[in-house]
């Protein structure tokens, strides 16, 4: 069975996408699906990725200019796939094979099934440079690889409703590090990837989103994903029981330092709110660390809706 990619991308993902698409190349796939969710910014991302060796498989469309949600929004470029399974996927999620899988297309066990789950595991990294350790945190969500004839209507995570049937047939790959495939989810690849997300969305919230920063470094406070950011990576793995081991040597994540430095200063993020930002973080980090009530609250099967509410109701 043939597997290809299916995902979004947005300028803000820019600096990170020969890396992704160099790892699923790696791992056996050979067309991608791409689909631009901002329509103003579609000639953007098609000259970066023309200077990319690989554009010859990237099929890059543009998201309809009347789509509100983007959600789903995949939907409508399902039409033009001509393999017979797709990897519905994010540009921060990386598909890592066991040893006893060659390629992704070798997930495909057997035509039966609708589609395939494979388990997340976040990373959240806040430095500078795109550092994996070997700690990743589990999670009982994922993604799924669908087959594309069984999709009547799609989700982010699996198919939403199936074709002739009222309930599809999940196979679901368990967290099984030496044995089964996981997603590892890069949430934050760099500090700066996730003030990118904090200052860049769709075209009309850029100025809200900029102002948002301004006024929390005048309150010495932060945006609530860099809140988050800070909590995850204040989580001790043995102390919650929530974090596996990883072969980190089967992932090579780089990013272009200077596109993401570009769309900080286009943004108007400029060198000196993101010092200021920074002390910032750091002061909301180590309030975390010295936290008792994050002793208490934070338990495996809830660390991430946890996380949500320290960081929008409790460290404001």
């Amino acid at each position: 069975m043939i597997v290809s990619i299916v995902c979004r991308v947005f300028t803000g993902e820019l600096p990170y996408i020969k890396s992704f698409l160099d790892h699923y190349i790696s791992i056996g796939i050979s067309t991608f699906y791409i689909l631009n969710t901002i329509t103003e910014e579609y000639d953007i991302v098609k000259l970066y990725l023309e200077e990319y060796i690989h554009l010859d498989i990237v099929k890059l469309y543009n998201i309809s200019s009347n789509k509100v949600r983007i959600q789903g929004c995949v939907q409508e470029i399902l039409k033009y796939v001509n393999e017979e399974y797709i990897f519905y996927c994010d540009i921060d999620e990386y598909l890592i094979l066991p040893d006893r899988f060659n390629t992704i297309h070798d997930l495909v066990i057997s035509d039966e099934y609708d589609q395939y789950k494979i388990k997340w595991l976040y990373y959240f990294n806040d430095t500078d440079t795109c550092i994996l350790n070997k700690h990743m945190m589990k999670t009982p969500e994922g993604k799924c690889i669908m087959k594309v004839k069984s999709i009547a209507n799609i989700g982010d995570h699996c198919i939403r409703k199936c074709n002739s049937k009222i309930r599809s047939k999940t196979y679901t790959y368990k967290i099984d590090i030496k044995n089964n495939p996981y997603i590892l989810h890069i949430a934050s690849r760099t500090f700066n990837d996730t003030l990118i997300k904090c200052v860049i969305g769709r075209i009309q919230d850029r100025k809200f989103k900029f102002r948002n920063i301004i006024k929390c470094i005048k309150q010495n406070d932060i945006p609530t994903k860099l809140k988050l950011l800070a909590l995850y990576n204040v989580i001790e793995s043995k102390k919650y029981n929530c974090n596996v081991k990883v072969d980190i040597q089967k992932i090579d994540i780089t990013y272009d330092y200077n596109y993401e430095k570009y769309l900080l200063e286009k943004a108007g993020i400029t060198g000196d709110i993101i010092h200021k930002i920074n002390i910032s973080y750091n002061d909301f980090k180590e309030k975390l660390k010295i936290s008792e009530d994050i002793e208490e609250d934070i338990k495996e099967k809830n660390i991430v809706r946890i996380a949500l509410i320290y960081a929008k109701n409790i460290y404001k």
